[in-house]
């Protein structure tokens, strides 16, 4: 009898437990955005009002040869106004890594938007410029995201590009283990960019304003990772201009894609 009503304790409150650990895993992460937010307003004060570009080193673009060294990368341009971690030696501990993420130090957690990486998103589906974009640029800076949860690719796809879905072999599984930076797109175990739901459904984000916060999956990515991309393309463009698309030309065009 005693073993039999441990044993319904512990099926109660088990769960309870995993979802605290969760909450708490979830908190530090956006402890660690709050403090990513933070130096990127010290940079851009130092800057110009120029945003750290995703790599500084393709602003114009370069050959690939020349850009493609930890160095270069958004991330090591906040090491001076972090000084916790260090990305150019593949130690992304600290401040650089989501407690919830599966992933080892030697991989990002946390993924720079694409849509602000690069401009021309107007007039073309994949932008035609890198870019080191300007605050006075950003139309709202409040609610356009800057870098959120990831995995080990360090990007966040387009809303309408529907990476997550794609990446996990077109299901709404959870990715199970470390993300394979050398596997397909279609390999359900490959979570290489955005992570929308890796906190309770939700992700957290900086946004470039500097603050941060959790956002449900199928706020920032709809539907989120519940249902499928099915009949959700309007939906994405408005998530696009709701919470990615920076300049005005570039949430006018996305605008212009949901009724």
């Amino acid at each position: 009898m005693v073993i039999a009503i441990i044993a319904i304790l512990a099926a109660i409150l088990f769960p309870v437990f995993a979802q605290a650990r969760e909450k708490a895993r979830q908190t530090g992460c956006l402890s660690n955005m709050k403090q990513i937010g933070t130096a990127t307003m010290m940079y851009v004060q130092d800057y110009d009002e120029r945003m750290p570009a995703w790599n500084r080193n393709i602003v114009p673009t370069v050959p690939a040869t020349t850009w493609d060294v930890p160095d270069n990368y958004w991330d090591a341009m906040l090491i001076p106004y972090v000084k916790n971690g260090n990305p150019t030696l593949r130690d992304n501990s600290g401040v650089w890594r989501c407690p919830s993420n599966p992933n080892s130090s030697n991989f990002r957690t946390y993924g720079y938007s694409q849509t602000l990486m690069r401009s021309g998103w107007e007039v073309s589906t994949v932008g035609n410029a890198y870019r080191a974009i300007s605050t006075p640029e950003i139309e709202s800076p409040a609610s356009t995201i800057y870098v959120g949860d990831s995995g080990s690719g360090g990007r966040l796809a387009p809303p309408w590009w529907f990476q997550s879905h794609a990446n996990r072999g077109g299901t709404n599984a959870a990715a199970p283990g470390r993300p394979t930076p050398s596997s397909g797109a279609t390999n359900a175990s490959n979570n290489q960019w955005e992570w929308p739901d890796l906190h309770a459904g939700g992700a957290n984000y900086v946004f470039t304003d500097g603050h941060a916060k959790w956002m449900k999956d199928s706020v920032a990515y709809p539907p989120g990772m519940s249902v499928g991309r099915q009949g959700a393309t309007q939906a994405a463009y408005k998530a696009c201009f709701d919470y990615f698309a920076a300049t005005s030309s570039e949430r006018a065009w996305c605008r212009s894609r949901f009724p």
